[in-house]
């Protein structure tokens, strides 16, 4: 106890006030104001557009809790414009060694799957830019497509989880889309690299391996594909896409396999790119592809259309370019209009032979079928690989483009397969 009359100990006693009370409450008021503040907002915003390497946009910021940030309004562009990824809310916590980010929502198109997927080839390629461990939680990823909710499929994709770990050596990401439901797996990506040493001349070595059980959108997958320099691929519309993929190599250099189905391919797009016309939608099956050290060196392949139209161009390189047969028929149909056909399909085995074109079972011996009648038969004969390269080249191709596709096509040290054919 003290004596209020004491005038050094009333100073005193108001000195430990303001000290112990007025000061560290006017410190948190005056923190609260600045992390409410426009400054912090935007120093947040430059840190993480800095550690993203992408123009960030941000509306507002909370503080949750310490280390861990919630982003509203967050809008993330492609470095020259263009296409952008909004995600309404994301938590973001930081540690020495970690980024995580929780969204719960997130919806993708085209060109947000290409921005995503740039982003994660430069987390691949460039530990200084990136030198964190990352994963990324999102409880719901929807399609943004149009063509793909026409069809009545589901807009909801699922959760996603995405890792991407370093260690000494090595970079990988694992990407886990969906949960399994009645025996069902989740779609899952596995992209592992491994640094080249210093006296090897085929630099950085990739693993990459895919399992997709259920369909997803052709066109989120072709430009998820791009990073890879696989081009771009035409507008996928509605199509989808399943199958597994395995492969590893580098600088040019792959090996490995896959089997796939894309239902619902959009003719017109894919006639387009080779110059010619169509309508209808096609199913293709690829039952077995093999490449290695980077070229193809066993196909099989079924491919089915119909009903549908093609400009005559293609039915002209058919006969030409492969030696295919027509039937009287092909072209009873008025000058100008393109011929229609009630179903089409072709099964394509290719190996060091060359490529032999049979008739699907279910098309009764022919490639094409109108009006009830067969109208294309297939070639006698074995395809060279120099008039296959020359008819995928297509009409007006680039010059060298057939040498190209040559070159990618099964060598002659590479072993012949069985010819046996299983029809599903």
């Amino acid at each position: 106890m003290f004596i209020a009359r004491s005038a050094r100990r009333v100073r005193f006693a108001r000195t430990v006030f303001v000290i112990a009370g007025v000061l560290p409450c006017a410190a948190l008021v005056a923190g609260a104001v600045y992390l409410r503040s426009d400054g912090h907002r935007e120093s947040l915003r430059m840190r993480w557009q800095q550690a993203v390497g992408l123009p960030l946009q941000v509306a507002a910021v909370e503080h949750l809790r310490p280390g861990v940030v919630r982003g509203r309004g967050c809008v993330l562009t492609a470095e020259h414009g263009g296409s952008a990824l909004a995600v309404p809310s994301v938590e973001i916590e930081w540690t020495p060694g970690e980024l995580r980010l929780r969204i719960e929502r997130l919806d993708l198109d085209a060109d947000a799957a290409g921005l995503l997927a740039g982003l994660a080839a430069e987390w691949l390629a460039r530990e200084a830019r990136f030198p964190r461990d990352c994963v990324i939680d999102v409880g719901a990823v929807h399609w943004n497509l149009a063509a793909w909710s026409g069809l009545e499929r589901s807009a909801v994709a699922g959760r996603l989880r995405l890792e991407c770990v370093a260690r000494e050596g090595s970079r990988a990401i694992r990407c886990v889309l969906g949960v399994a439901v009645g025996g069902v797996r989740p779609a899952e990506l596995r992209i592992v690299r491994s640094a080249g040493a210093a006296d090897r001349r085929d630099g950085d070595r990739y693993q990459v391996t895919a399992d997709c059980p259920s369909p997803l959108p052709l066109a989120i997958v072709a430009r998820l594909l791009e990073p890879a320099s696989l081009g771009t691929l035409p507008a996928a519309g509605a199509a989808a896409i399943s199958g597994t993929l395995e492969t590893h190599g580098g600088a040019g250099r792959w090996s490995g396999g896959l089997a796939s189905k894309i239902e619902r391919l959009d003719l017109a797009a894919w006639a387009a790119r080779a110059g010619w016309r169509g309508t209808g939608s096609a199913d293709v099956v690829v039952r077995r592809c093999e490449w290695a050290e980077g070229r193809l060196s066993f196909a099989e392949a079924e491919v089915l259309a119909g009903p549908g139209a093609v400009g005559r161009g293609l039915f002209d390189s058919l006969v030409r370019g492969l030696g295919c047969r027509p039937r009287e028929g092909l072209f009873t149909q008025p000058p100008g209009a393109d011929p229609r056909f009630d179903a089409a399909g072709v099964f394509v085995r290719i190996d060091e032979r060359g490529t032999e074109v049979l008739p699907p079972a279910r098309l009764g011996g022919a490639l094409a079928v109108a009006d009830g009648k067969p109208v294309l038969d297939p070639p006698a004969t074995l395809v060279p690989f120099s008039r296959l390269a020359d008819w995928l080249a297509g009409p007006g191709g680039e010059p060298g483009l057939p040498t190209r596709i040559r070159q990618l096509l099964p060598g002659e040290s590479q072993a012949v397969r069985p010819s046996g054919r299983q029809d599903f």
